[in-house]
This record gives C-alpha cells, sequence and structure tokens, in this order.
C-alpha cells in the first residue's frame, strides 16, 4: 500500500508540473521530407527525433506501432477529415511534453497543397509510465476537419512530417 501512495503522489506532482509549466520545453524540430502520400494515407517511414520527445517510425516495428496520417477525399462542400495516428513519448520531461505536429501535403513537384497542424497528449516520462504499469508511450489518434477542393487533393504526392516538443 505504501508503494501505491508514493507513486500517486508522484503521478500527481507530474500532472502539477504539467498545469504549472508549458509543454513546449524543447526548442528542437526533427523531420521526415518527402514522405509518400497514397491511397488516402502517409505512413511516418522512420522516428522522428526532437528534444527528449519522439513520433515512432515504420523503423520501430514492431516493437512499437508507426504514425500515420489520413487525409479523407473532400465532400461536395470542400470539407475533408484528416486522421493522425501518432505512438509518440518522451525520454525525460518533467514538466509533461506535448508533441506538436505539422504535415505539409504537397504535389510531386514540391508545391504546398495544404497544411495541417495538431497537438499529441501531454506526456509523463516512460519511466514514470512504467511505474504505473502503463506503456512508456502514448498511442494516439487526433482528427479534424479542413477545406480542401477535389483537384487540390487530387494533386497530393507527398507529405513533409515535422514535429517539436
Amino acid at each position: 500500500m505504501k508503494n501505491k501512495g508514493k507513486l500517486a503522489a508522484l503521478a500527481g506532482a507530474f500532472v502539477a508540473l504539467g498545469v504549472v509549466l508549458p509543454g513546449a520545453a524543447q526548442a528542437a524540430t526533427g523531420n521526415n521530407l518527402n514522405v509518400p502520400f497514397a491511397d488516402q494515407y502517409s505512413h511516418l517511414p522512420r522516428t522522428i527525433v526532437a528534444g527528449d520527445c519522439r513520433e515512432t517510425g515504420l523503423n520501430q516495428e514492431p516493437d512499437l506501432a508507426h504514425s500515420y496520417i489520413r487525409l479523407l477525399p473532400p465532400n461536395a462542400t470542400g470539407n475533408s477529415e484528416y486522421i493522425w495516428k501518432s505512438t509518440v513519448y518522451t525520454v525525460k520531461s518533467t514538466t509533461g511534453d506535448v508533441w506538436h505536429a505539422t504535415f505539409v501535403f504537397k504535389t510531386a513537384a514540391g508545391t504546398p497543397v495544404l497544411t495541417v497542424k495538431a497537438d499529441g497528449p501531454r506526456m509523463a516520462p516512460g519511466w514514470v509510465r512504467k511505474k504505473l504499469g502503463l506503456p512508456f508511450y502514448y498511442d494516439e489518434t487526433r482528427g479534424g476537419t479542413v477545406n480542401i477542393t477535389q483537384a487540390q487533393y487530387n494533386s497530393i504526392a507527398l507529405v513533409d512530417w515535422s514535429g517539436d516538443c
């Protein structure tokens, strides 16, 4: 019982720190550029590292699921949905890091068509999560609506992935 109380206090301290201190602890940014977009999907090929944080790519499987972004074709009014499935973690933070993702959808020639930004969860360090009996990583799905024409959507061939934490 004593250990459970200590773990609860430790978890509470990290939550409190996350509320008091902002999540953007590092200025570091990582990216994967010109990632293919096909059949509504772009799959992160290799893990992005930004400071203490990581977003996992295909190179981490089978141990960790890879991240992807899906962009659905627009409806008749030009609304499209994006779904970002991420596996993220932090190796060190005591401030509750947040992964800030940016996706730039581009033509084959590199012309930007659409930019999507999304934030992941507030993260405690992996060792804290393990002590609480949780996986050291966060598997999250986020999404939203964007406006894009059918012609713009049809022109997308590549996606620049970038993230900071």
